[in-house]
């Protein structure tokens, strides 16, 4: 009995010593996913401002960001005489700020076709180079039908597959109807879910609410994870969450983590069980945009 005594006093007491060397008020470490990534709003007012450009990348590197999809490169990417100034911010985003994607995003093929290819194609070294092509065509608010949509995601699939490296393609959606304030329709619903499934490599799926609930994105998922499953498929997904305030999650990520809201939305994913569960795999979290994030958290 001493001995089994004195075995629990030299366990308690290396317990206490071990607790003794944890600062009070230690934050929990915190698992992050595979994909994180930031809106780059107006990037064609950032660009060649090295003051600019160095702030953007310090700050989404202090945030745990490791890709940034850049808007305004209407501005930038029709012109060759720009070429070198791009490569070397994307080179540098890479190189000394932990970011392992910068992709753009266009509303047409074209886009991707012409500008992107051209500029891809001049860069010898494939770390100056995009490297995902994101399609933004808000189809479900009367941008256009999902069926201009689709035939975009098309054309992009063919080009992105000729280029070396492959360029894969995403999309990012809000919800499974043709256009704004169209009616409920499963069908049709169903139909649209299984043309994304069918040519996306990767979907950018938003969660815009002030108080996150995972039931939001729920059926959404349930949906498409179905048609993945039906592909023989298992469909990557990004959670995106608008930084926007007060209209969104603006207030929250003011006293939360960006990591919070996924890490929210992915427990709860695992604890549900729904159809098309086994067809989803989600893989990280997408920010909109730079100008919210950065005012919520400095």
């Amino acid at each position: 009995m001493n001995g089994i005594f004195c075995k629990f006093l030299f366990i308690f007491g290396i317990v206490l010593l071990i607790n003794a060397c944890i600062p009070t008020g230690t934050t929990p470490i915190t698992r992050l996913p595979a994909y994180r990534g930031l809106y780059v709003n107006k990037f064609d007012t950032i660009f060649k401002d090295t003051s600019k450009e160095n702030t953007l990348l310090r700050w989404a590197k202090k945030h745990n960001f490791n890709a940034l999809t850049l808007y305004g490169l209407g501005e930038i990417i029709p012109y060759s005489s720009k070429y070198n100034d791009l490569a070397a911010f994307i080179s540098r985003a890479k190189n000394m700020y932990s970011i392992l994607e910068v992709n753009p995003t266009r509303g047409k093929a074209i886009d991707f076709t012409t500008h992107i290819n051209a500029y891809n194609n001049s860069r010898s070294n494939n770390v100056e180079k995009f490297n995902w092509a994101n399609l933004e065509r808000e189809f479900w608010n009367g941008d256009n039908s999902f069926t201009f949509s689709f035939t975009q995601l098309q054309l992009m699939k063919n080009w992105g597959l000729t280029q070396s490296p492959i360029i894969k393609v995403e999309e990012y959606i809000g919800w499974l109807r043709d256009s704004s304030g169209a009616p409920a329709n499963a069908i049709r619903e169903a139909q649209i879910a299984d043309s994304i499934v069918l040519v996306v490599d990767r979907l950018l799926l938003h969660d815009y609410q002030q108080n996150l609930s995972f039931s939001y994105v729920q059926s959404r998922l349930d949906i498409l994870g179905q048609k993945a499953i039906a592909q023989g498929k298992v469909l990557d997904v990004v959670i995106i969450f608008s930084a926007e305030n007060p209209t969104f999650s603006g207030l929250y990520f003011t006293t939360h983590a960006f990591v919070d809201a996924y890490n929210f939305i992915n427990n709860a994913n695992n604890s549900a069980s729904y159809t098309g569960k086994a067809g989803i795999r989600l893989i990280g979290y997408q920010i909109y945009n730079y100008s919210h994030a950065a005012a919520a958290r400095p």
